[in-house]
């Protein structure tokens, strides 16, 4: 049996985006995983909710202290020892990835060094801070830099170094699996349609935090201006602005035509997924956005800001991009996906096409056949 590499990977937080990936990298290599910011483990999931998703063992780097909500680790050294990976995967700009940068280099560079950068083309343009310092440092002296997009991999090679190896891997879930729970919650979504009186309606869907940053206000501004009164849009989040986006759609004469739900997980989330006819992201700060990918795997039409990350998820085929300060644009773009888009049904009786424009594993296979070419 041929013998697999070893990955040492560190994370901030087991992220719900990164399972599928992560899970990946177990069957693939001899994996290690060490997170870092335990209490940041979306902490809105109920417990083990994440956990119980993968496939290798949860560590933690226990050995630091965290000052200005940075962490920063001691004896990673002895650590680098103890697993002697072939490969080393950080995350992002840090700390952690400074630390395991130096021994790289002190070690001469026993393993391969990669970092995962989310950043979108708007946030690796504004880069300011300790991170561009380290950026500019670490970024053209390791093995390679994984990207949300060939996009921004591109800029960072034209504009920062020549010198950067610029590596892909949007933040996707694995289509098959994905597909697969959102078929399984295909009853609930029929309850849902009923619970609601959803059926003969044109369904908008919105995932994410109830906050500023996700520009809601111009949602409900362009949804106010929509001609016609036969659709419902649906806000599945909690967060600061829910009192106040309330008393918006109050002021707005929208009330019966807007429903609030909170924060959802697992099949209780899907089946909106399924329910979601067009999936609106309005974000003026978005580093990448991975609800686009979940409503495209659902076969929902998507309008996403053009400033997400995930806007080169979108195509002509799936969708449409859009100003997130232009709400005359939002209200042209709506109103154009919606006049295509039949009423509801009063049942599902199948989860519909994938509109996603790639598969996971044609990324992630694309990706592993690199890091696997270890020295």
């Amino acid at each position: 049996m041929k013998h697999k590499n070893k990955i040492l990977v560190f994370h901030p937080s087991l992220a719900p985006y990164r399972i599928d990936f992560f899970n990946e990298l177990a069957t693939r290599f001899e994996p290690s995983f060490y997170f870092y910011y335990p209490w940041q483990a979306y902490h809105s999931f109920s417990k083990n909710y994440l956990s119980d998703k993968c496939n290798f063992e949860i560590n933690y780097l226990k050995n630091g202290f965290t000052f200005l909500k940075r962490f920063f680790v001691f004896g990673l050294g002895n650590l680098l020892k103890q697993e002697r990976p072939n490969v080393v995967l950080c995350c992002e700009f840090n700390q952690v990835t400074l630390s395991t940068f130096i021994y790289y280099w002190l070690w001469g560079k026993k393993f391969k060094l990669y970092t995962i950068c989310d950043d979108s083309l708007e946030n690796i343009k504004e880069r300011k801070g300790y991170r561009l310092i380290l950026r500019n440092l670490i970024a053209k002296r390791i093995d390679g830099v994984i990207y949300p997009s060939k996009l921004v991999g591109e800029w960072v090679k034209q504009n920062i170094s020549s010198q950067i190896n610029s590596l892909e891997l949007p933040i996707i879930h694995s289509d098959i699996r994905f597909r697969a729970l959102l078929d399984q919650s295909l009853e609930l979504s029929n309850s849902l349609i009923k619970k609601y009186s959803l059926a003969n309606y044109k369904i908008i869907l919105y995932v994410g935090r109830l906050a500023e940053v996700k520009n809601l206000s111009l949602l409900l501004e362009a949804c106010s201006s929509l001609k016609t009164s036969d659709w419902k849009l649906i806000l599945v989040g909690a967060g600061p602005l829910e009192e106040t986006l309330n008393e918006e759609v109050a002021s707005l004469n929208l009330s019966d035509n807007i429903h609030f739900l909170g924060s959802k997980e697992g099949l209780d989330l899907l089946a909106w997924y399924n329910i979601s006819q067009v999936f609106v992201l309005p974000s003026i700060h978005e580093p990448f956005g991975a609800v686009v990918n979940e409503a495209l795997l659902a076969g929902s039409k998507v309008l996403c800001s053009e400033l997400a990350g995930a806007a080169t998820l979108v195509t002509k085929e799936n969708g449409d991009l859009f100003n997130p300060y232009n709400v005359h644009e939002l209200i042209k773009k709506l109103e154009a996906i919606l006049i295509k888009t039949d009423v509801l049904e009063s049942s599902i009786k199948n989860v519909r096409n994938n509109y996603m424009p790639f598969s996971f594993d044609e990324k992630v296979n694309t990706l592993l056949s690199k890091l696997k070419n270890t020295r």
